[in-house]
């Protein structure tokens, strides 16, 4: 059974070696311009010697930021593993009354099933986290020179074992709407439609996963100690009472008592204002992907189990 699922799917696995190899060849080229510009511009002796890099770090920023932007379609990569991995996993069995010939042999359809979603399954995982790993690598750069940390929305789903989450979870709708509808393009509508409404349910959520941490420091310094690569959830300023300021309040406290930017930040002293952020960690990165990549894990073991009691039963 191994070898027909081989045999049956090759091109999609192949196809999916392909995809890992041209993402290999373009990560390289684009770090190798990363860190080129990190040495030629004097940034990474400037982080050695922990001096104050903001100008070279806002060059670097300014000239890979199209860069950073350009990553976040590889969220896409899990929709298509679920596209033409999973939807026609046992939709195309069922259009094509290939699947009636296999149980005529000596394989039942527990086993021809079962085996089909397993090695589905480790294929998947194994793609998806050879991208991870990947693309952990890519972002190294970015951490160094601009400290984008692992747990802001930029890097936080193409890194860590999320995306092997996202991945299965793909594969199990894709091959849970195709046995059900028994049809492959219909199968991928629904694959569409639903990973997207998980995604976009689960992302707006993990900002309670865990509880956020606070910071404050005085104006017109860097962000507190800890701070640093975080994901900021909200900013803004608070006084010695403790009562918080938004940025656009504190805008309007300090708009017609200064007349530039030290002007502002004195104003803003002078009313006992200090600067507030409050912020995931990066300390809190495997934590959150535990969380977020449990759910997405769980919902493909359902949804794995609700495609092999729909053939059961279906065709019992």
């Amino acid at each position: 059974m191994i070898w027909l699922t081989w045999r049956q799917h090759r091109t999609q696995f192949l196809s999916g070696v392909a995809v890992l190899a041209a993402l290999a060849v373009i990560a390289y080229l684009t770090r190798s311009q990363m860190t080129g510009f990190s040495t030629d511009n004097g940034l990474n002796a400037c982080l050695a010697s922990h001096g104050d890099c903001s100008t070279i770090s806002h060059d670097f920023e300014d000239r890979f930021t199209s860069l950073l932007n350009s990553a976040r379609f590889l969220n896409v990569l899990p929709l298509l593993v679920g596209f033409f991995w999973g939807a026609p996993l046992i939709a195309r069995e069922l259009e094509q009354n290939t699947h009636r010939l296999v149980w005529n042999q000596t394989t039942g359809r527990a086993r021809w099933l079962s085996v089909k979603l397993v090695v589905m399954a480790v294929v998947t995982a194994l793609v998806a986290g050879i991208m991870s790993l990947l693309m952990s690598w890519w972002f190294e750069p970015f951490q160094k020179a601009i400290a984008l940390g692992r747990v802001t929305p930029d890097a936080f789903d193409l890194v860590g074992i999320a995306p092997i989450g996202y991945a299965l979870f793909a594969v199990a709708l894709g091959a849970a709407a195709g046995t059900v509808l028994g049809r492959s393009l219909p199968a991928m509508g629904i694959t569409l439609v639903g990973f997207a409404a998980a995604r976009f349910a689960v992302a707006g959520q993990r900002v309670h996963f865990m509880p956020t941490l606070k910071a404050t420091w005085p104006v017109g310094q860097t962000a507190a100690k800890g701070a640093d690569k975080s994901w900021v959830v909200s900013s803004g300023y608070v006084d010695q009472q403790g009562h918080g300021y938004s940025l656009s309040a504190a805008d309007r406290l300090c708009r017609h008592n200064a007349a530039d930017y030290q002007g502002t930040l004195k104003c803003l002293s002078d009313h006992g204002l200090r600067r507030m952020s409050e912020y995931h960690s990066d300390s809190q990165f495997w934590s959150l992907q535990a969380i977020e990549t449990g759910i997405f894990v769980g919902l493909a073991i359902v949804l794995f189990a609700f495609t092999i009691y729909w053939v059961m039963r279906r065709f019992g």
